[in-house]
Order: C-alpha cells, then structure tokens, then sequence
C-alpha cells in the first residue's frame, strides 16, 4: 500500500484508492490514463510520461481510510444522483439546458472539493483550510473568500485533471488561477476569483446551504469541449485545428 501526506486531512501514513469521482458516478469503465511516469522521469532527469491501464475507472492513491471512508459515505451517493441528472439531460455539444436536481447540492459540492483535492496535490488542503474544513465537516457551510466553484457537461467520454494552474479564458481573454477536474459527464473548476468564468455554471453558493437543504432547480449547464485537456480550454474539434494551423503558419 502506497504512503504519504492525505490529500484532505494532511496526515501521513496508508493512503488508500480513491476514485476520481466516486465508481458509480460512471467512473468504472476500463481507460487508459496519460500523464508523467514519475520512476521514468527520475531515472532520466527530465520529464517523461507514459500510460497505464485501469480496469475500474480512475482512481488515485490519494487519501488515508478515514477520509476515503468519510467522504463516500456522507456525500458520495448524492453526488452519483446528480451525475445521473447531468447525464440523462440532452444537451447538443457547444450548446446549454436545464438540470434539476432533488437532492442536497451542499453534500453534492463537498463531494466535488473532495475530488479537487485528490487531484490537486497533497499540499491543496494546508493551503486552503476552509476547503478543508468543509469538506471534513459535513454541517460547516461557508463561501471561502475569493473562491469560486462551477460545474459543466463534457461532451467527450473520459476525463481529465490539471492540478491548481494558471487559466487563460479564451472568450475573454482574462487569466485566473484554477483547478479543474473532469469525468463524464460532468468538469468542475475551483477559481481563485469571484469574476465569472464565461458558460460555466457558478454553484459557490451550494457551499453555504444547509447539508440536509434539498433542490436545486432549472440549474443553466453548457455542454462543453474538453480536447486538449488544458485548464478552461473549451475549443470544439474544428477551432483547436484551426488555431494549431495558424500557429504553425507563424512559426
């Protein structure tokens, strides 16, 4: 068994598999997982990467027992539940519908932090305790100043995750930093800044709301490209070939 620093409580010791979202949010299909090979990289002294094969969806050695235990059983099913509503609703890709939701958005967020910090690195959490302390306390509710948490339909099967970064909004131009991860069918992006990030769905307020508060109505979700797998990179298939071939005109 893997060791180390828990992504969410920060102590050191066993630290168990913990699927990014949880299995049953669609997340137990066979795939193949691309990122750097961290014994290829120390051997050569410079980045390499590599792919391995997961037979049950994807998951991370990430978190100790208890946080894997706490987290499935107080916000996990709620969080499979929404899954299922964003991926019954029929939205074309590049285009938006309505998600209602029935059960408790609060559980459903906490849930969503919890994947962000297994996918954003075991010092996320120190450096954002409120992030923390909501997620271990199921009845905490707060909006942590400066801090945004939004959500959106991916059009394409799979995931993808990009540890905290810089983003840049190719809408708007503007930069900000970010973490985002993303398993179909739904991405979900934290942002150091309360400006709006253009078509993403803005729930930081599910942080504040009761644990046991239910509902959550006529929910705007865009159905969004995720391609290139960059932070906020939400080009269509035709406009990233579009912008690599002006790219290798200028060089």
């Amino acid at each position: 068994m893997t060791e180390g620093k828990c992504h969410i409580c920060g102590n050191h010791g066993p630290l168990t598999k913990e699927h990014v979202p949880p299995k049953k949010a669609f997340n137990e299909c066979p795939m193949l997982n691309f990122g750097v090979d961290p014994t290829a990289t120390k051997a050569a002294g410079e980045l390499r990467f590599g792919m391995k094969s997961r037979t049950q969806g994807h998951y991370r050695p990430t978190l100790c027992r208890e946080c894997n235990n706490r987290t499935g059983a107080k916000y996990g099913q709620e969080y499979v539940q929404f899954a299922k509503c964003v991926a019954e609703c029929r939205i074309p890709p590049g285009d938006f519908g309505a998600v209602s939701f029935d059960g408790r958005p609060a559980a459903v967020a906490k849930q969503a932090l919890a994947c962000l910090c297994s996918t954003s690195g075991p010092g996320f959490s120190e450096q954002n305790p409120l992030v923390r302390k909501l997620i271990l306390s199921r009845d905490y509710r707060c909006k942590p100043p400066d801090v945004s948490l939004y959500f959106y339909k991916r059009v394409l099967p799979g995931g993808h995750h990009t540890g905290v970064a810089g983003g840049l909004d190719l809408q708007s131009g503007s930069t900000r930093v970010i973490t985002e991860t993303s398993q179909w069918p739904i991405g979900w992006v934290l942002s150091w800044s309360d400006n709006p990030i253009p078509r993403l769905t803005n729930v930081t307020h599910w942080l504040e709301m009761e644990y046991k508060q239910t509902g959550a109505r006529g929910l705007t979700v865009h159905c969004l490209w995720t391609c290139t797998g960059l932070p906020l990179d939400y080009r269509t298939p035709d406009e990233v070939i579009r912008d690599a071939a002006v790219s290798a005109e200028r060089h």
